[in-house]
């Protein structure tokens, strides 16, 4: 394996220096080792996913690189993409078209309002206090961990299918729903009809999902916003 080069080394145990055992820093750049190492004060978490360098007694931790979700604050997507990008990460905020009330034309709204999706790389922990990240989804690595946690792993082909739905202007457009699927009104969101199972029975030319209700042994059909439905 190739030698980490010092000045990365030096940033990295100054942002990282409560994870490193303490046997484990050097008090010198000679023969490899770290100077510099009063920061490195304990207590120190240990770390038993490590990946082992040939620089003479470091040990760093198995870069993260993966998709994962992070809380925004209230309407600051766009500031925290803003910060996110900054920084150097990689980030994807979905947009969807959603018709608008009461005429033909639609909108482009935020797919996920209130989350961010950010491909992790070597330094991913100052995502924690960027401006407009209220806080990063965290998981323990695995269930003999249960005192570590890691950003939650989203899945690639997850990503890969939502940037399939986009058309030229990078946004969303979600399939009609197939006729006869039985979906499930959302309570809070269909009014006198919350929680009320009906099958789908096509879409209108507004983009909104006509939907076959039963009640009291009569048929109804009503429209919903394809947002107030889900699979029953």
């Amino acid at each position: 394996m190739a030698y980490e080069p010092i000045p990365r080394v030096h940033a990295y145990m100054r942002d990282h220096a409560r994870e490193y055992r303490p046997n484990t820093i050097g008090t010198g750049v000679r023969e490899g080792r770290i100077e510099n190492s009063a920061c490195m004060s304990p207590p120190f978490r240990p770390i038993r996913d490590l990946t082992r360098f040939c620089l003479r007694g470091i040990w760093l931790p198995k870069p993260l690189r993966y998709w994962t979700v992070a809380r925004t604050n209230w309407r600051e997507e766009l500031r925290a993409a803003h910060h996110v990008e900054r920084q150097g990460f990689e980030f994807y905020l979905p947009k969807m078209y959603e018709p608008r009330a009461g005429g033909d034309d639609e909108k482009q709204t935020l797919f996920f309002p209130g989350h961010i999706f950010i491909r992790l790389r070597d330094g991913w922990e100052c995502l924690c206090n960027t401006r407009g990240i209220q806080r990063l989804f965290m998981v323990p690595p695995s269930y003999d961990r249960p005192d570590e946690f890691v950003p939650a792993r989203l899945r690639d082909d997850e990503v890969s299918y939502l940037k399939s739905l986009q058309d030229d202007n990078e946004v969303c457009r979600l399939p009609p729903i197939p006729n006869g699927t039985s979906v499930l009104v959302k309570p809070g969101l269909g009014g006198a009809y919350d929680g009320i199972t009906g099958i789908v029975a096509g879409t209108t030319a507004r983009g909104r999902v006509e939907i076959l209700l039963r009640i009291l042994g009569r048929d109804f059909k009503r429209e919903f916003s394809r947002s107030a439905l889900q699979a029953a």
